[in-house]
């Protein structure tokens, strides 16, 4: 019984499609311009959306995982509002609470794989007890750690990613049980974890950190903890639990704890927040391109409605129903809709992945672009929030016809109503446009600022590499600091070497090194926590290699970098810090707290301040550098200056560590161009995206201009006509059409600049350098947009000047 009725009130309705498809086919010039403003909106939005929803809106391919949670200490010191933890905080909060099931520790660590020929360096992570069992994840073969490998002096075992299973080992059925060699040492595979699982980012293996609950090994605060939050317990609960427990560690002991507080964040939220700004600014900006394709639309159909106004009068004289005819033209602009949603779906899954083919920055694992029911539910509300915007328009006029007016006048009654409609429509667009070239505008120019950033040294022409020693290998001391000397002189031999210099910790790679010190002449009262500057250890003519310009004193000697210095070399920051307007030369200053029996070194040296956390990090922090032969770390970055493309010198260099030390893998082999270029990566790929999607906006607006103003000068044309005759000269006619159509493009650039203004606001908070005021600027494009609109109005205004009057009075 349901069918015949489904069918009688569905049957019109199909019919109506079936005739909106039919109609299209035979206007294909309509049709093509109309999916083509569709499928651009469409299809920006479904690219933006699929990046959004596959990096912030998917749940994270753990158990349950809007139960786990980021643990750290709150810390007003740096800017991530959150400090490390260590395996005793994690014990103590675990053990006096309930709040939460699960709380363990990781922290990253660099192994050397030297299976075969070619040793080979891993980046994985060391974990504590349990962290499996919070994350809710089981390995795929074998199994995770047990509480006797992560206790101190546990067997050497290890985990195996799927990824490093498959690629290294070849996918061996028995790798578990069998032993690998890491760092020189013998390590057991307990386990290979499932396809794609990399916690928390890019992972190779997995190491049972064999820390304490107390004591040195337990104290040190290295780690990052994730919780699970206990069944029923919100993060508000939980978090007010912990500071409960925070404030009887800390009155226990408050020289450890201090003014630490407890920091807790839903672990989704915090691992996606270095994200979430940019493509939600993205896809704003791609909302705003649809929204001037859908006016585009709506101004076509508002055109074409004024050309079909007497075929809709003689339907209503012939008994049609104003509600069918309003069907009718509904029926049309869903079958525009799903023609331009489906077209703007391939086209934004295309824009996808040239998105993510593009983008500077690696994707972690729990990132998942393929197209799901949310992405599908998305492109099929737009294309009904579409249909529906870009439809209103003609179906009112439609209504509203009186047929009877119509058909005595042979014209449109409502043409002036659709005009009116139409240059509103163009303001609206005008000012959506203006708002993304501001927007777009505001990241060049700020991305500029960011280039303008001097980054402390000179990126040209350097080769850089890394090396990390096995402590099995080169334990003590005196062997390591012989390698990296043998090392330096080898590869300053190569041909087309100029210098060659090491450092334990590269400009703009993010690595903090951090050494208590104390400045002689200065009062430190008790109980006031000690400075911290940033050390390096350097080997050869680091200074010149990377060109890092030397401000005062000296440079290290050759002797000095090979058997160590008493003195000391410091950055211009520090000597600002603690010796304004003095000579920094001969100052004294000693590593350690005011306790520390080390001795005093003289500074020799003032180097200039590199960026140590990316550009737009702000101020340097004060450091300081020594010799490598009084840290001989085991980790050091290669930097070679070469007189030609140093790219040439990767081979040549690899061979010169594997003859000098077979078991050393290098690894990181980029130039220093590359390195300084990853730095601005992320602004540079937002400020491309910005650019195209504003540009996008632009042309679909001009078009949409021309449009309009086509459809004016149409409905002018009998007007035109009789000015003409009556002795009007083209100039006058002309100078009238343009004032007519610049009237809402004005209006809309008004509009605009508020806008434009409002967006930038939220950009200056996540881009450097980027200004929400800038007269210039706003002047620049709105002339640029406006003089475009010009000449959109003038081409449709020009051709109608060539009319013969006497011909169109007659016609009409």
């Amino acid at each position: 019984s349901l069918r015949p009725e489904l069918r009688k009130t569905m049957g019109p309705f199909l019919n109506d499609l079936r005739h909106a498809l039919r109609l299209l086919k035979r206007q294909p010039a309509f049709a093509f311009a109309a999916l083509l403003c569709l499928a651009l909106g469409i299809g920006a939005n479904t690219a933006v959306f699929s990046l959004l929803n596959g990096a912030l809106l998917r749940p994270m391919p753990f158990f349950e995982p809007h139960r786990l949670v980021f643990a750290a200490h709150r810390s007003d010191e740096g800017s991530l509002g959150w400090a490390p933890v260590s395996q005793s905080d994690i014990t103590g909060w675990q053990e006096q609470q309930a709040a939460l099931e699960g709380i363990a520790g990781y922290r990253n660590v660099t192994v050397t794989l030297q299976e075969g020929e070619i040793p080979e360096r891993l980046t994985g992570m060391g974990v504590t007890q349990g962290l499996f069992q919070t994350l809710g994840v089981q390995a795929a073969l074998g199994r995770t750690f047990t509480p006797e490998e992560n206790a101190p002096g546990g067997p050497r075992v290890v985990l195996l990613t799927w990824e490093l299973w498959e690629g290294r080992f070849g996918g061996d059925p028995e790798i578990v049980g069998k032993a690998v060699n890491l760092q020189g040492e013998p390590h057991t595979v307990v386990g290979v974890m499932p396809r794609g699982f990399e916690f928390p980012w890019w992972s190779d293996i997995y190491l049972p950190l064999q820390v304490g609950a107390s004591g040195a090994s337990g104290d040190s605060r290295n780690m990052r903890a994730v919780a699970r939050l206990a069944e029923g317990v919100t993060l508000e609960q939980a978090r007010t639990v912990l500071e409960g427990v925070q404030a009887a560690l800390r009155a226990h002991d408050p020289e450890r704890y201090g003014d630490l507080g407890v920091y807790l964040n839903h672990y989704q939220d915090e691992e996606r927040a270095y994200q979430r700004q940019g493509l939600v600014f993205l896809m704003v900006a791609v909302g705003l391109v649809l929204l001037i394709a859908c006016v585009n639309v709506a101004n076509i159909l508002l055109a074409r409605a004024a050309g079909r106004a007497r075929e809709m009068a003689i339907r209503v004289s012939l008994g049609a129903r104003r509600g069918i005819v309003i069907r009718h033209l509904v029926a049309e602009s869903l079958v525009l809709g799903a023609l331009g949603g489906g077209a703007g779906m391939l086209l934004g899954l295309l824009g996808r992945d040239l998105i993510l083919a593009l983008a500077p920055m690696p994707q972690p694992f729990w990132m998942d672009f393929s197209v799901d029911a949310r992405v599908v539910g998305f492109v099929v509300g737009t294309t009904l929030l579409t249909a529906l915007l870009f439809g209103l328009a003609p179906a009112s006029f439609a209504a509203r016809a009186h047929p009877a007016h119509l058909l005595r006048s042979g014209g449109d009654r409502n043409s002036s109503g659709r005009k009116r409609w139409g240059l509103a429509l163009v303001a609206g667009e005008v000012a959506l446009a203006l708002g993304l070239l501001v927007s777009a505008g505001g990241m060049v120019k700020g991305f500029h600022s960011l280039l303008q950033v001097d980054p402390g040294f000179d990126p040209e022409g350097v080769l850089t590499f890394q090396v990390a020693l096995a402590r099995a290998d080169y334990g003590e001391p005196e062997v390591r600091a012989a390698l990296f000397s043998e090392a330096v002189e080898a590869l300053g031999a190569l041909p087309g070497v100029r210098s060659v210099g090491a450092v334990q910790s590269m400009p703009l790679s993010g690595d903090f090194w951090g050494q208590g010190y104390v400045v002689e002449g200065e009062v430190y009262p008790q109980g006031q926590r000690p400075l911290i500057g940033h050390i390096r250890a350097i080997h050869g003519e680091y200074f010149r290699t990377a060109g890092i310009p030397l401000v005062a004193g000296r440079a290290f000697t050759p002797g000095e970098i090979r058997n160590g210095s008493p003195d000391i070399v410091v950055n211009a920051a520090l000597a600002r810090r603690h010796w304004p307007g003095q000579d920094p030369l001969g100052k004294r200053i000693k590593l350690g707290g005011p306790d520390s029996d080390g001795p005093w070194r003289a500074v020799v040296g003032v180097v200039g301040d590199i960026r140590q956390y990316g550009l737009d990090s702000g101020e340097a922090q004060p450091g300081f550098y020594q010799p490598y032969a009084d840290a001989p770390h085991y980790g050091m970055t290669f930097l070679l200056k070469t007189d030609g493309d140093p790219a040439l010198l990767a081979e040549p260099g690899r061979r010169v560590l594997s003859r000098l030390a077979p078991s050393v893998p290098v690894f990181g082999v980029r130039t220093l161009r590359e390195f300084y270029d990853h730095a601005t990566g992320q602004t540079r790929f937002y400020t491309y995206l910005m650019g195209t999607f504003s540009l996008t906006a632009l042309i679909l607006t001009l078009l949409g201009v021309a449009g309009v103003m086509a459809f004016v000068v149409r409905s002018r044309i009998r007007d035109m006509g009789i000015r003409m005759a009556l002795g009007a000269g083209p100039a006058a006619v002309l100078r009238r059409l343009l004032v007519e159509g610049m009237r809402p493009v004005v209006l809309g650039a008004a509009l605009g600049v508020g806008l434009g203004y409002a967006l930038l606001r939220g950009l200056a908070a996540s881009f450097y350098g980027v200004e929400p005021w800038n007269p210039g600027m706003y002047l620049a494009l709105a002339s640029l947009l406006l003089l475009t609109a010009l000449v959109a109005v003038w081409l449709p205004s020009r051709s109608a000047l060539k009319m013969d009057p006497a011909r169109v009075l007659a016609e009409e």
